[in-house]
């Protein structure tokens, strides 16, 4: 009789299911016969570590691998992998990723520990060991972690107990990793059966974080739990944060984290009440407008809507107003207004007396009254102040005629301890040459807070009328999301170039690669041996854009040119959007590029477009010192990925470091300079960035085979134009011909 190798697996397979006697005692259907582990990489950066489960099988099927990696602090993570796998000697890849690792908290080797091999369908264990050995010594500090992104750490516990033994809040901790800067974090409780129970904002709409590692907390009011009359867990399916000016760090996480077992009477449910709190203005001028809010605090289920206020000012020349709600005035004081709102404004008279004054504020709801006071500093030297700037500004816009080639007398530069002062000897027996000077000026969205674009403006403006008419030519070209030549290169600049630096507009967001890109451009269509030829870029922060012609899926929208499409790119450390052409706006050069109107096209959605080139749309290569992740495997192999936090923010880095060596690289070298402004509103701009750009001798990374450019950086808007005065004097030292 022949029985077949098939018939004797199903046999023994069918009595290890029932526990028969005779299953127990034969060979073990499958074994764990090693491990090895070894990292996969991405520019030189490790992306995960890949753990071989080395198996011996004797019976087809799907099989699982469950392992931990744990280290020598005793904390772990969990991997798992399956495959369907025939007879013999087989391999099940356990894969840990760097956010995985990064919990560990420690550097390698890890052990594997808690191994299980199961046969599937259904589970049950055919081999495991406790203890399988160690890795390789791994360091934290190898891994690749994107910019902004959730550690994976979640707790949540009761907080704020009162006297009863209750809970007044739920708190909510996670982990993230950010660059640090202004963040806001918001998250939502739900029930078990999805239905939202509260939504809250971080304990204050915006705090500056720390790069790196921060832990942060919502507070969800206990009395809403309480109401909702749920015994838990509780769910939190999403938390979110968002740093920076434009949100570039925006991350969400959908996840449904679960907390521990709360019963709805677990929560304190006080009776409805509420709470205000003191506040103090910053000073004013007599005759200033201002506003406050005071702080308001809910207790219980109370619509904070429903609070009645009425502010009484102390001083009839302080006049109250409801800021766009419901308000009427009332005569209880000399300057009194009731109605809903905690936001109240305040008009001072011109000749309010300096001093401190008071607004009292009542608040009534629910049968209770509650008091609080706002203090109010009246300060003629506010008015001062803003004088003195005012007066700064316009002396800079008016400006005295200037004779560029007299002696040049060092200036006094306010820029902090990092600020370059060339110290430049003129000498009678010297002579200048002619040069060529192109102004790149920075006109994003952020060069409006303070007032730091009407300076930057005046003080490009003065610094175009340091050359010499007839002798020197000059060019404006400014950048936010598109580039503008402002003014072409040209010997006859003294009239035009402040009146095409007049016309910007702060708006956009920092195109700074294409910006010296097209100044390159504009040098070369006026090629003079003879000419110094120099670009000097302004910036107040890290550049964020480029334009590039991207590819478009297959079959995902009809009528782009040759199947790519001309945009820009606005990066980000999440998802970087993408702005294609205006559809009522014709491209003369490349008709069939035009975006049809309704097209998923003119959607700013990056999943359009499967890949980001190599080169922006002037052929400048978008790869270089930043790393960038690429598609491992599928039909885009090699390819640099669109959809991986950072990447494109890394793209946009090696592209503008590219686009200033090819300044540096022209047949008649590009002397470099860059004046940055650390702006308040926008993440740090590091002095080290701006030294590289240069080419200045004081960067770690300075060639002397290049032209050395200078690098300064500004903290005050004031300082704009000593540091433009500072450029002019490093350029007459490199243009002295003796004679």
């Amino acid at each position: 009789m022949n029985i077949s190798l098939r018939a004797v697996q199903n046999v023994l397979a069918m009595l290890f299911a029932f526990g028969i006697g005779f299953a127990q005692s034969v060979t073990p259907l499958a074994s764990l016969t090693g491990f090895s582990d070894s990292p996969h990489e991405k520019n030189g950066k490790i992306v995960t570590i890949e753990v071989a489960a080395k198996l011996d099988i004797r019976i087809s099927g799907t099989y699982r691998v469950t392992l931990h990696l744990t280290s020598g602090n005793g904390k772990s993570v969990s991997g798992d992998a399956r495959g369907r796998l025939g007879i013999g000697p087989q391999i099940l890849p356990v894969l840990f990723d760097a956010k995985q690792i990064d919990r560990l908290g420690q550097d390698g080797p890890y052990r594997l520990t808690d191994v299980l091999l199961l046969l599937q369908n259904p589970d049950r264990v055919v081999d495991s060991k406790d203890d399988a050995g160690l890795t390789r010594p791994y360091q934290l500090a190898d891994f690749y972690h994107e910019l902004y992104y959730f550690t994976g750490s979640f707790e949540a516990a009761g907080a704020n107990p009162t006297p009863e033994g209750k809970f007044a809040t739920l708190r909510v901790s996670f982990g993230v990793v950010t660059t640090g800067g202004m963040c806001s974090w918001w998250g939502t409780l739900s029930d078990g059966q999805r239905r939202e129970i509260d939504f809250e904002n971080g304990n204050t709409t915006v705090q500056t974080l720390p790069p790196g590692k921060s832990t942060l907390t919502l507070d969800f009011p206990g009395f809403k739990i309480a109401n909702r009359g749920v015994d838990g867990p509780l769910i939190v399916p999403s938390l979110g944060v968002r740093c920076g000016l434009g949100g570039e760090g925006e991350i969400r996480d959908n996840t449904r984290h679960q907390t521990a077992v709360f019963h709805s009477s677990d929560f304190d449910n006080p009776a409805p009440d509420f709470q205000v709190h003191d506040a103090e203005m910053p000073p004013i001028a007599p005759g200033d407008t201002t506003g406050f809010d005071v702080g308001l605090r809910t207790i219980g289920d109370l619509d904070y809507l429903k609070i009645e206020y009425v502010a009484e000012a102390d001083n009839p020349k302080i006049h109250l107003r409801p800021p766009g709600v419901e308000g009427t005035a009332c005569s209880t004081a000399p300057s009194c207004w009731q109605g809903h709102g905690s936001s109240v404004r305040v008009e001072t008279e011109a000749d309010l007396p300096a001093g401190t004054y008071t607004i009292q504020y009542t608040a009534r709801a629910v049968g209770k009254e509650h008091k609080a006071q706002v203090k109010l500093v009246v300060d003629p030297e506010v008015a001062r102040a803003r004088l003195e700037r005012a007066k700064a500004l316009e002396a800079l816009k008016a400006g005295d005629d200037v004779q560029p080639d007299s002696p040049v007398v060092p200036v006094q530069y306010s820029g902090g301890a990092e600020a370059v002062h060339p110290e430049v000897t003129f000498s009678m027996d010297a002579a200048l040459r002619k040069m060529h000077a192109v102004l790149v000026l920075d006109q994003s969205s952020s060069m409006i807070w303070g007032g730091s674009c009407d300076y930057m403006k005046a003080a490009a403006a003065r610094f175009s009328q340091l050359f010499v008419e007839g002798r020197d030519s000059v060019s404006v070209i400014s950048f936010g999301g598109g580039v503008h030549v402002l003014l072409p290169l040209t010997d006859q600049f003294l009239q035009d170039a402040p009146q095409s630096i007049s016309t910007l507009q702060c708006n956009g967001v920092t195109n700074t690669g294409e910006a010296l890109e097209i100044a390159q451009e504009e040098l070369a269509r006026h090629e003079d041996p003879d000419a110094m030829k120099t670009v000097v870029l302004f910036t107040d922060g890290q550049p964020t854009a480029l334009v590039a012609s991207l590819p478009v899926k297959p079959g995902q929208c009809l009528g782009p040119f040759l199947g790519e499409l001309p945009v820009l790119i606005e990066a980000s450390g999440l998802e970087s959007r993408v702005y294609p052409p205006d559809p009522d706006e014709n491209d003369e050069a490349r008709p069939d590029a035009k975006v049809k109107r309704g097209s998923c096209l003119a959607q700013q959605n990056i999943y359009n477009f499967p890949y980001l080139p190599e080169q922006d749309l002037r052929g400048v290569s978008v790869v270089g010192s930043h790393p960038l992740q690429r598609f491992a495997d599928g039909p885009y192999a090699g390819r640099i990925r669109f959809d991986v936090p950072g990447n494109v923010l890394n793209a946009v880095a090696n592209e503008v470091e590219n686009a200033v060596r090819r300044l540096h690289a022209a047949p008649n070298p590009i002397l470099v300079y860059v004046i940055g402004f650390e702006n308040r509103s926008q993440r740090p701009i590091p002095l080290d960035y701006l030294r590289l750009l240069a080419n200045d001798p004081s960067s770690a990374r300075f060639d002397p085979k290049k032209p050395a450019g200078m690098a300064i950086l500004t903290h005050d808007p004031e300082a704009f134009f000593p540091a433009f005065q500072s450029v002019r004097q490093d350029l007459v030292k490199h243009a002295m011909v003796p004679q």
